[in-house]
């Protein structure tokens, strides 16, 4: 549904849930929701402070990457990068996404052990993953600071 236009009346519950049942859900891209949501941004940039743990890793896991909008945007990956995803319908879309990328996408079943071996990576990023997490991502990466 687009944007409503300036001054169109408000829509009803029914007409909102419509709209939301409609709406096209590829990854992580909410830009049907443009003009029609409010909020503000954090003071801080995750991908900014992702940007610099990257650069000081070698094996890196994404755990919930979505479709890898925000991974792929991070770009140059480390060699051995891998993404988990917990909802199904998203995997085809990160595998297209980040493929390309070297980056091998994994499903990870939210009540499941991470499909990963223990303390194979050095740096965990999770920025959507489901809070609080259902499955311990503290063996999959290695002790110390990345």
């Amino acid at each position: 549904m687009p944007p409503l236009p300036p001054g169109s009346p408000p829509l009803d519950y029914d007409e909102l849930v419509a709209a939301a049942l409609a709406a096209p859900v590829h990854g992580w891209d909410f830009g049907w929701l443009a003009g029609r949501a409010l909020g503000s941004d954090p003071t801080w940039s995750y991908s900014q402070l992702a940007r610099v743990a990257l650069d000081r890793s070698s094996r890196v896991l994404d755990v919930d990457t979505g479709g890898g909008e925000l991974l792929a945007s991070l770009t140059p990956l480390p060699p051995h990068t891998v993404a988990t995803e917990s909802w199904p319908p998203n995997l085809p879309v990160a595998r297209a996404r980040l493929a390309p990328l070297g980056v091998d996408v994994l499903l990870a079943p939210p009540d499941a052990p991470l499909p990963v071996p223990d303390g194979a990576f050095d740096l965990v990023l999770s920025r959507t993953g489901v809070s609080p997490p259902p499955r311990s991502t503290g063996s999959s990466s290695r002790a110390g600071p990345c």
